[in-house]
């Protein structure tokens, strides 16, 4: 079955907009409120999108964007652990949770994902979305937050809304 992704980060963070890593904020960092306004766009392209599956990692910042979506186009999100961000653990472990997020999706009747996630989940979520196969050692640069990444038939198109 043809699917059609429509992937994003969470929105900006005072560690993104620092390059520095969360440490003990990992799982609650807020988004500024500069964040705000690519995500309302993003939410209003998405909002005339007819998508049959929302779903966003649990930590607080992809939350907090998914809630941000959710007021402009009245689609639920789900939350699921596997998007969660990448998170004192062994390689081949994250590998083997994002690829069991990635063999529900493609097993799954869903025609059209909306996935609110993190830079290396999104990184690995495009990998196998357009070329089949993810690869740790060789990474793309994740798009930025306020970047919403859209995939179909292993197309892949984005929209910046920072500007």
């Amino acid at each position: 079955m043809k699917k059609t992704y429509y992937l994003f980060r969470h929105g900006l963070t005072q560690a993104v907009k620092d390059k520095r890593w969360y440490w003990g904020k990992l799982y609650s960092a807020d988004i500024l409120d500069e964040a705000k306004p690519s995500i309302i766009k993003i939410g209003e392209l998405l909002k005339d999108i007819d998508s049959d599956f929302n779903v966003s990692s649990p930590f607080k910042r992809c939350i907090q964007t998914s809630e941000i979506i959710t007021e402009i186009t009245g689609k639920k999100f789900v939350t699921d652990r596997r998007l969660g961000e990448y998170a004192f653990e062994f390689p081949w472990t994250f590998k083997k949770r994002v690829m069991g997020f990635i063999e529900d999706m493609e097993n799954s009747k869903h025609r059209t994902v909306i996935i609110c996630t993190h830079a290396v989940v999104l990184e690995m979520l495009i990998q196998y979305f357009t070329n089949g196969n993810i690869s740790l050692r060789h990474r793309i640069k994740a798009p930025l937050t306020g970047v919403l990444t859209i995939i179909k038939d292993k197309k892949i198109s984005s929209k910046d809304f920072n500007q």
